[in-house]
């Protein structure tokens, strides 16, 4: 007897972010690669989705010492953002075991102002923007090399960095190497020492998270540890969950195309053991429009 196989879902809308003029969206992913001798490198790169400016990183571990290490590179060249994009490494959201638990750079980041958007589970495409760099830089400079130490990584890629600011044309850009479009945009980078006092151990501080979702065959969106309900007629389709940690809430929104309007499907309690602290005035970002609207994909 064969087996029958379930039609897969058909096309449906896909949330990206799409934010306004003035707004900052970065994303940012790491690869690993072996030496030589077996050693592990890991290779971080965040990437600014409008003027195309790269940040590389390479570290011996993905330790949050090392992702802090990374972003306090970023933050220092190319400033910090207001929405920062990545996928649900541990790295990033501290762990998924326990619910509602916020690791150190979560912390870190609402700290900043910065939103962090997560996008789908096992959807790398989604991210595409610094996962076509990774791929740039695996097939451009890792595999025409051969490396024996960590240092000689740092130093040899240096040569790839150098190319991706000065001497890469993106057609988005319309004829402006990253590093000239970076220059034409005003930015607040963080100082020295600043990233130096930056804490490792932090309450959570007030600000909103978002997880792109979609949603199973049971109605059902998962992030943090934690399974939500949304509804079996939004089965397959995607949904935006926005956690409100000052207003301990959360709130799903649904859009079915790129000119129909967010629709807010559902909000629910989202209570916080511990405290939420605000925000500190130095760090506090400008007012960004609180509509998911100016967010999901125009």
């Amino acid at each position: 007897m064969i087996e029958q196989v379930p039609p897969a879902p058909e096309k449906v809308y896909y949330p990206a972010p799409g934010v306004g003029p003035g707004v900052v969206l970065q994303a940012m992913d790491w690869i690993a690669r072996y030496l030589e001798g077996g050693e592990k490198v890991f290779v971080f790169h965040t990437v600014d989705t409008h003027t195309r400016a790269l940040q590389q990183t390479l570290k011996p571990d993905k330790t949050v010492a090392s992702l802090l290490g990374h972003v306090g590179e970023v933050w220092q060249r190319l400033g910090v953002p207001d929405f920062l994009q990545l996928d649900n490494d541990s790295a990033f959201t501290g762990g998924q075991r326990t619910p509602r638990c916020f690791g150190a750079f979560v912390r870190l980041t609402l700290s900043l102002g910065i939103e962090l958007i997560f996008t789908p589970p096992a959807e790398p495409q989604r991210n595409g923007l610094v996962e076509g760099l990774n791929g740039l830089w695996a097939s451009k400079f890792w595999d025409r090399n051969h490396f024996r130490s960590l240092p000689e990584v740092v130093r040899r890629s240096q040569k790839f960095t150098a190319w991706s600011a000065h001497h890469y044309f993106p057609p988005a850009l319309e004829g402006l190497t990253p590093a000239q479009a970076q220059r034409r945009v005003p930015s607040r980078r963080l100082t020295p020492a600043q990233v130096r006092t930056l804490p490792q151990h932090l309450p959570v501080p007030a600000g909103r998270l978002h997880f792109i979702r979609r949603v199973s065959a049971t109605g059902e969106i998962n992030f943090l540890g934690e399974r939500w309900k949304v509804g079996k007629r939004l089965a397959h389709q995607y949904v935006w969950a926005t956690v409100s940690t000052h207003a301990q809430r959360l709130e799903i929104y649904h859009r079915c195309s790129a000119r129909g309007a967010a629709r807010l499907v559902k909000t629910s309690r989202y209570a916080i053991a511990e405290g939420v602290r605000r925000v500190q005035p130095e760090y506090r970002r400008r007012r960004v429009p609180r509509r998911v609207l100016q967010i999901l994909g125009g």
